[in-house]
């Protein structure tokens, strides 16, 4: 069964596939899965602005002050 509040690996897949996918430019969605983004971002090609909520990002309102974001480091090491 789904999460209903966020995307799933396949739920991502049939978004980026779509009509609706293949002319997004903006897009403000919640992940289960951090390697969903890197799906979109490759799949997506006219998405010029993504804000992503992962499900499994470690990141809490407790490292506001941090300037480590764990998530954006992993992104950094994964795109080309």
């Amino acid at each position: 069964s789904s999460d209903l509040s966020h995307f799933n690996s396949i739920e991502c897949t049939t978004l980026a596939d779509s009509q609706l996918g293949n002319q997004c430019e903006v897009l403000l969605v919640k992940i289960e899965n951090r390697t969903d983004v890197l799906s979109l971002l490759t799949s997506m090609n006219k998405l010029r602005s993504l804000t992503v909520q992962c499900k499994d990002d470690t990141w809490n309102n407790k490292d506001l002050s941090s300037t480590k974001d764990e998530l954006v480091e992993w992104l950094c090491n994964c795109l080309p």
